[in-house]
């Protein structure tokens, strides 16, 4: 399984207003990552490939600092690729594909 602990391997601290960008969409993303940053909720970012899903993931996670807090990374991409292993082989994963899984 390809979950990776990342707690002692976070980037240099990044800061909200260091973001580049100046659209509508930058700048609902940095009001989102604030008011996130304040609550104790699980967070799941998804998005294409060089969206920025880790800068943001890790921004989000030197923000909370709270004691415990950790962050995980999910490569669901190594999922797809176990699911189409095994549907090589004649297993039947139909389910699970329709589930997103």
């Amino acid at each position: 399984m390809n979950v990776k602990d990342r707690n002692s391997h976070a980037p240099s601290e990044v800061v909200l207003d260091e973001i580049i960008g100046v659209s509508p969409a930058i700048a609902r993303l940095r009001k989102a990552l604030r008011r996130i940053a304040k609550g104790q909720e699980d967070v799941f970012i998804h998005g294409e490939p060089g969206v920025g899903k880790k800068l943001f993931a890790y921004t989000i996670y030197q923000h909370i600092r709270q004691p415990g807090s950790k962050i995980t990374e999910l490569d669901c991409a190594f999922f797809a690729a176990q699911i189409q292993q095994r549907q090589d082989r004649n297993f039947s994963f139909k389910p699970l594909l329709q589930r997103g899984l």
